[in-house]
């Protein structure tokens, strides 16, 4: 998919799963917003070494997120007018945002490495086309209509 697809479902499939559990307050969309779209942009930065393998994968996501939970607490710690929960649900927002790229990833006809480096095999749960026009709309569409949704109920 494209960056713009990338992004607003990372967002989408963010707020639809925090809110259900959690029943979010507004004051935290801005935080899940941008730490699902940090998330979601991540995998992409092996474009040129192994892409689809060094950071599609299911080690990947544990391995950054616990990185990113650390890093995160510690200034929450340091910036005491910040809320403390803030960590656990940018860190749960970036591992959604990260969860929903290779998603989507999933989708296309490459598909993704998700047991490297256990095994280099690609998996895929549809054939579509990453660089087809009407699949990137149709996710924008159906991505923000879901936003929409969570934000009116």
């Amino acid at each position: 998919m494209n960056k713009e697809a990338h992004t607003i479902f990372s967002v989408a499939f963010s707020v639809t799963i925090l809110d259900s559990i959690l029943k979010l307050e507004t004051s935290y969309i801005l935080f899940i917003v941008v730490f699902s779209i940090v998330g979601s942009k991540l995998p992409d930065i092996d474009l040129r070494y192994k892409h689809r393998a060094l950071l599609h994968n299911i080690l990947a996501i544990f391995i950054t997120s616990l990185i990113f939970y650390i890093v995160l607490s510690i200034i929450v710690n340091k910036l005491r007018y910040i809320p403390t929960d803030l960590a656990e649900i940018g860190a749960i927002s970036f591992f959604l945002g990260y969860t929903s790229h290779l998603l989507l990833d999933a989708l296309t006809i490459k598909g993704i490495a998700i047991f490297y480096p256990m095994s280099s095999k690609y998996y895929r749960l549809a054939n579509l086309r990453s660089t087809s026009r009407v699949v990137n709309v149709l996710v924008v569409v159906l991505s923000a209509i879901l936003i929409l949704l969570v934000l009116l109920t």
